[in-house]
């Protein structure tokens, strides 16, 4: 039996999805950088621990995103990994 996906269909199981994932618990990080004298940041769900030895993170970003162009012109970024008590920063950066 072959099962067809059509537009709709998609559509309604990506909403579906979107939906499920807001009730799913996730640490919520602000990602900085800094371009010339400016900091440029996002709030991300989207960081996870791959290495301890080296230390390495995943950070997942927008290619349209500031910060991500300022990660990539400096080479360099921080995570700020916030307490539940810390909405407003996370808001700050959208």
């Amino acid at each position: 039996m072959r099962a067809e996906i059509t537009a709709a269909g998609a559509r309604d199981a990506g909403a579906g999805l979107r939906g499920a994932m807001r009730l799913t618990a996730a640490s919520v990080a602000v990602i900085t950088s800094r371009v010339g004298d400016a900091w440029v940041g996002a709030t991300s769900t989207s960081v996870v621990s791959v290495s301890i030895d080296p230390a390495s993170v995943l950070v997942c970003l927008n290619r349209q995103a500031q910060t991500r162009a300022g990660i990539v012109s400096t080479g360099r970024f921080n995570v700020n990994l916030l307490h539940a008590r810390q909405s407003d920063q996370a808001r700050i950066f959208g």
